[in-house]
């Protein structure tokens, strides 16, 4: 743009009375028309507004805009046909008598549950239960639970059938869920010391002057007993001394000579015993391979009880399995029809023994 051509303000013309060229700033906004701006300007708009008849509905000052009437009544009442706004509580109960407000098809949640539970609405007064008091003596607490009692009250009926005082709740040997010595875990022997006795927190190391952290079995148990890991255990609870943490690591040391060795070394240990349990599993599974291969070769032959000598010689030869007098034997106990032959023990040292021979 060159320096003589004068910059362009944007504005449009108005439409109402006056019909001048103003800037846009001067024209309300309406996303409606042409460019988001009223036709009119805002002067020629307030003067139209000046020279409006009053709203015909009483007490209002507004402007009237069609018949007679403002936007908001003229709105109104073309949305709900009249002038006067509903009331936005509920309407009441349609119980004669009855002043609660209605919740579920004209009726208050009362006369609601009566019909629905009974069949029938009952009178317009409703007694409130929760007023009364519990109906246990010398109780003063408000009937909330059910059946006139209070919420602790009726919980004792639910739970023992009277209101009265439960019985003592049944701990140690008593209760019917008490496990004896030879069922009894590391970790619940050690929750029985700490609840017949307390927290080891609140005594004296046996050790040492510090205050002790655990309680530590003393291994002076004749009966006692080894979890999974080998730790050793007793369901006596006065055979646990308390301890701090160092002591009760000095103490184990000397009775564990194996908790001395080194990360390494634990490592390989553990490895070693992986092994031979894996070990064990595998040997486990191709004995079972083997038994089953030998069940189902002998099915394929047809077994009678005349001729399972002869067909059990026959698999031997022919199965590269070492399969033994016990894999026999309970190789025989699967076969269908096993219980009524006689002496399955017997054929199975026969064909061992001829085997040994061949």
């Amino acid at each position: 743009m060159s320096e003589s051509t004068p910059a362009r303000i944007e504005g449009k013309t108005c439409k109402g009375a006056c019909g001048e060229f103003k800037p846009l700033s001067e024209f309300g906004v309406r996303a409606d028309r042409p460019g988001g701006r009223a036709a009119t300007c805002k002067a020629c708009r307030a003067a139209m507004s000046a020279r409006r008849k009053p709203c015909t509905v009483d007490g209002c000052s507004s402007a009237s805009s069609t018949r007679g009437m403002c936007k908001l009544h003229y709105g109104r009442m073309h949305r709900l046909g009249t002038l006067t706004l509903p009331s936005r509580g509920k309407p009441p109960c349609r119980v004669d008598g009855c002043d609660r407000r209605s919740k579920v098809k004209g009726l208050c949640q009362a006369h609601y549950f009566r019909l629905w539970r009974y069949g029938r609405l009952g009178p317009a007064e409703v007694s409130d239960r929760r007023t009364k008091p519990c109906s246990v003596e010398d109780c003063d607490t408000l009937a909330k639970g059910g059946h006139g009692y209070c919420s602790k009250h009726y919980q004792r009926v639910k739970k023992y059938g009277t209101p009265d005082t439960p019985p003592p709740r049944r701990t140690g040997p008593d209760h019917p869920r008490w496990l004896d010595a030879l069922s009894l875990s590391y970790t619940t022997a050690h929750k029985r010391v700490h609840t017949a006795r307390g927290r080891a927190k609140d005594y004296t190391c046996a050790g040492c002057p510090k205050r002790a952290a655990q309680w530590s079995y003393d291994h002076t148990d004749p009966n006692e007993s080894l979890d999974y890991r080998g730790m050793p255990y007793s369901a006596d609870i006065w055979r646990y001394q308390p301890l701090c943490i160092a002591c009760h690591k000095r103490f184990d040391m000397q009775r564990f000579p194996s908790q001395r060795m080194t990360p390494e070394q634990r490592r390989a240990k553990r490895a070693e015993r992986w092994v031979e349990a894996r070990t064990d599993v595998l040997a486990a599974q191709r004995a079972d391979r083997a038994k089953r291969s030998l069940v189902a070769k002998l099915v394929n032959y047809g077994d009678t009880s005349t001729t399972l000598l002869e067909n059990l010689v026959r698999v031997a030869a022919e199965s590269d399995a070492d399969l033994t007098v016990s894999c026999l034997c309970e190789a025989l106990e699967l076969l269908p029809g096993a219980a009524t032959l006689t002496g399955p023990n017997d054929y199975a040292e026969l064909l061992a023994a001829e085997a040994a021979a061949s």
